[in-house]
């Protein structure tokens, strides 16, 4: 069958978009398009088909290219600061990305690194101006910790629904829908290599989307650092050879509907964890697809109008699908992101905060204005992109700014003493701005236990009833 190399051309691209994702993302592209490229290979040999090493050549291309960029990445962060800083960022991660255990369940754990209750709170909130965060300790922290495993044994339905929450979402639930769709294509393509590649790639995703959800860490950038390069690769594969259903044989019906049932079933468990939107979104694209995988399971005459329909079907199946997908995809970001939403409510409410943060700390360049990470969306720092207002005496209260050189030179460069410590609060040039009373109550806890009695005083009320603390001890 004809080879297409149009596709195979793009995977030069198609990696360094990966690339510039996640590093990750980009790696498992590659590895995604080497089993394409090392299926192909074999499956013409079997068939005795002489394989085009065109495609070989771009792949090899691509794998330069990629090379330069990983190399580059690497080469940058080589030096011992540099090191030094990922280490720090990696063990800080550990401890905000990951499901831990709290401080009445396992005492013994945190206090081996001296922290206290509502230290123990503040940590997943990106909070970060202790010194008793060091980086040894964050890293004992990550690593002691079995929470993830017996929060599974506990509850697993529980935690399954609380794990793929961010991968329910009615804006993400498209491009998983969608990547089933490819996955189901490819499984009824009449090209044993398009075939193979997309059950090794299907299996190798799920083992990776497995592994987040053990682990305890699915937010759907870490899941689309997967789904992504899979749906290229999927995508790619399709595109790149002839199209074509292929009608069961007997001997073939089990792989082939075991794949397409797992595959459904994938996206099935997201209606469990889904919104009511979501829920929605989930049903249709369960019944739709599941139609797709039913009718070529319908063995046909080749000279019955019903075949002839289904080869038309099948050639303009995978364009129409993507503009059906991603229409869809668009018409729920719009529904879910809107005027009438929830969320965009939640997200004009961030940036009314965000902006008034920036006037207040505008308006007092003496002051250095620190608020904590829950005022922002998802624990965001509130940005404006556009106009790129970033007054340069204003922060969070930790995130990974406080792990980079340059924030603590910039701070200095402002008249600051630099990267903020606990102990900066009291100064009396430096505000707290609180969202909450139960951050507020937290902060308030912390404080005493460090330093006994400690005077929070409010001197502002901005934004959507942001409070402006003053700190002193008594």
């Amino acid at each position: 069958m004809k080879t297409r190399l149009v596709p195979w051309a793009f995977s030069v691209p198609f990696f360094l978009l990966a690339f510039c994702y996640r590093m990750e993302c980009g790696l498992l592209a590659l590895t995604f398009c080497g089993l394409a490229v090392f299926i192909k290979v074999v499956v013409d040999k079997v068939e005795h088909v002489s394989f085009d090493y065109r495609i070989a050549l771009h792949f090899l291309i691509a794998c330069m290219v990629c090379s330069i960029a990983f190399g580059i990445h690497v080469g940058a962060y080589s030096s011992p600061e540099w090191k030094s800083v990922k280490t720090t960022i990696k063990a800080f991660a550990g401890c905000t990305d990951y499901p831990h255990a709290t401080y009445e369940d396992n005492p013994s754990l945190y206090d081996s690194v001296g922290w206290d209750e509502s230290l123990v709170k503040l940590v997943p909130m990106f909070f970060y101006m202790d010194k008793r965060e060091t980086p040894e300790a964050l890293e004992h922290v990550a690593n002691s910790d079995s929470t993830y495993l017996w929060e599974l044994r506990a509850n697993p339905l529980g935690t399954l629904k609380t794990r793929l929450s961010d991968l329910a979402n009615p804006v993400v639930i498209p491009f998983v829908g969608l990547c089933v769709l490819l996955f189901i294509i490819a499984n009824t393509h009449a090209e044993r290599s398009v075939r193979f590649t997309a059950r090794a790639v299907f299996i190798v995703a799920l083992a990776f989307l497995a592994y987040l959800v053990v682990r305890g860490r699915m937010p759907y950038r870490a899941a689309l650092s997967v789904i992504l390069p899979a749906m290229g690769v999927l995508a790619g594969s399709l595109m790149g050879s002839g199209h074509g259903f292929r009608f069961l044989e007997s001997r073939g019906r089990f792989f082939d509907i075991a794949f397409d049932a797992v595959a459904l079933l994938m996206l099935a468990v997201l209606f469990f964890a889904s919104t009511r939107l979501g829920k929605v979104l989930v049903l249709f694209m369960v019944l739709g697809l599941g139609l797709i995988s039913v009718v070529r399971f319908i063995r046909l005459d080749a000279r019955t109008a019903c075949h002839r329909v289904c080869s038309a079907m099948s050639m303009w199946l995978v364009p129409a699908s993507l503009v059906v997908f991603i229409g869809a995809a668009g018409c729920v970001t719009v529904y879910k992101c809107g005027p009438w939403s929830e969320d965009y409510h939640e997200l004009t409410i961030t940036e009314q905060n965000g902006d008034a943060i920036y006037s207040y700390a505008e308006n007092n360049p003496d002051l250095l204005v620190i608020f904590d990470s829950a005022i922002g969306r998802y624990g965001a720092v509130p940005r404006d992109v556009w106009s790129l207002r970033w007054p340069v005496n204003q922060t969070n209260w930790g995130s990974l700014f406080y792990q980079y050189p340059w924030f603590d030179s910039t701070l200095k460069s402002a008249g600051f003493k630099g990267t903020p410590t606990t102990e900066d609060l009291f100064d009396d040039n430096v505000r707290l701005v609180i969202g909450s009373d139960y951050v507020y109550e937290l902060m308030r806890q912390y404080l005493t236990n460090l330093y006994g009695d400690v005077q929070m005083t409010c001197v502002d009320v901005i934004g959507n009833g942001l409070r402006v603390y003053r700190f002193s001890k008594d």
